[in-house]
């Protein structure tokens, strides 16, 4: 079982729910020690729920991420096993996010679970995601983005790595025109064409992370390190409480990559066109 977190501070719990509650699969147990972190009014215990939640509202007015604020901030411990907070967008003041919720202050361990919530989480990839991914591989990431939803760890990690699996040339090839772009060796480009044909996962991450752009390592941290290793290690001995951590971390580096090698590659090729694109010769003077 992972150690558990010690908080004191509540800001630093309050930035743990605002995850859980925006992204956070449905039944987790989130356990921690440390009572500083929570509130006192008189004999009464309570904690504070993120006064603003920042998520992507479908509104007609909005169709971007806005902030959301709570109905009742204060947690009561003693006030019922479960209750509900509601969060409504600012933005439009239309929509709405409900959740349901168990959060227990005990003299050792306090525990926090999100129970409920509707609408629920997206079980969708992005538009630009399902685009490049295609409806076979797409379906795919619903089915564990599903799993991840319902907190079956294990499900989720196995179907992202069939994806990954499927989609692990299309992303070297992602990687090689940013590699281009950022004039890379045309020996190291040769390796990524060669390892395409190659059967192991492994050694095309392996390539792949040595030939990745600078600016994809933000902070020095190459994304890759976080995919397929760990989601083989997970399927082969964590259990489905770790694997929901598993996914969740190689989902956000998966999504990340794609859609920053997307964009940049998009942009470089919209650059050179323009600088290629001949200019229009100057008119006579006089005329």
């Amino acid at each position: 079982m992972p150690e558990q977190p010690h908080i004191e501070d509540p800001q630093v719990l309050g930035e743990k729910l605002r995850e859980i509650l925006v992204t956070g699969s449905l039944y987790r147990n989130f356990v921690y020690t440390g009572r500083l972190c929570h509130f006192a009014n008189g004999a009464s215990r309570y904690g504070q729920l993120p006064k603003q939640l920042k998520m992507y509202c479908d509104h007609d007015k909005c169709k971007a991420e806005t902030w959301w604020d709570v109905d009742r901030r204060d947690y009561y411990f003693s006030s019922g096993f479960i209750q509900e907070r509601h969060y409504k967008c600012r933005n439009c003041g239309q929509n709405g996010q409900y959740y349901q919720l168990i959060w227990q202050e005990n003299e050792n361990l306090n525990i926090f679970i999100k129970v409920g919530q509707w609408p629920p989480l997206t079980i969708e990839a992005s538009p630009e995601l399902a685009k490049a991914l295609g409806p076979k591989d797409a379906e795919l990431y619903k089915k564990g983005l599903i799993d991840f939803n319902f907190g079956h760890g294990i499900g989720a990690i196995a179907y992202f790595r069939r994806v990954l699996e499927n989609k692990i040339n299309a992303l070297l090839d992602l990687i090689a025109e940013a590699a281009r772009n950022a004039h890379v060796a045309g020996e190291e480009l040769a390796k990524i064409e060669a390892v395409k044909k190659s059967h192991r996962v492994e050694d095309k991450i392996d390539i792949a992370s040595k030939i990745l752009p600078a600016h994809l390592k933000p902070g020095g941290h190459n994304p890759l390190d976080k995919l397929y290793g760990p989601l083989s290690a997970g399927l082969h001995g964590e259990s489905d409480d770790e694997c929901l951590t598993i996914f969740s971390e190689a989902r956000f580096v998966f999504e990340y990559l794609f859609k920053n090698l997307t964009e940049s590659n998009e942009e470089a090729r919209k650059y050179v066109a323009r600088l290629s694109a001949p200019t229009k010769a100057s008119a006579p003077a006089g005329k």
